[in-house]
């Protein structure tokens, strides 16, 4: 598998920043993305390793941002924070959020 090694630094420290916004320790995020303990997750931060891409989406999933995000190639706007939410809810609760948005754009929920 071909290895993701530009920016390794940059994909670190939003490693970093991100799993400390979200209150995390190393070993969490370790536990989260299949590592038996913190080692491979301090390397990561620290841009040790050059990264393949299955192991840049396993970051991504467990710190629930998009890979271009984690990568750098993209910046993530708030439209793409709400799209990762949605898509992460029951068909259901997309219903209710659909719901919701719209109160919102016709003033219902003022």
């Amino acid at each position: 598998m071909a290895r993701y090694s530009e920016n390794t630094r940059e994909i670190g420290a939003r490693v970093r920043a991100r799993r400390d916004e979200l209150g995390l320790t190393q070993e969490a995020l370790a536990l989260r993305c299949g590592y038996s303990n913190r080692s491979s997750i301090n390397k990561i931060e620290n841009g040790g390793n050059a990264l393949n891409m299955d192991t840049i989406r396993k970051l991504a999933d467990a710190l629930d941002v998009p890979v271009s995000w984690l990568t750098g190639e993209e910046n993530t706007t708030t439209a793409d924070v709400i799209r990762q939410m949605i898509n992460d809810l029951t068909p259901a609760e997309q219903e209710t959020v659909l719901a919701m948005i719209k109160g919102l754009v016709n003033g219902h929920y003022d």
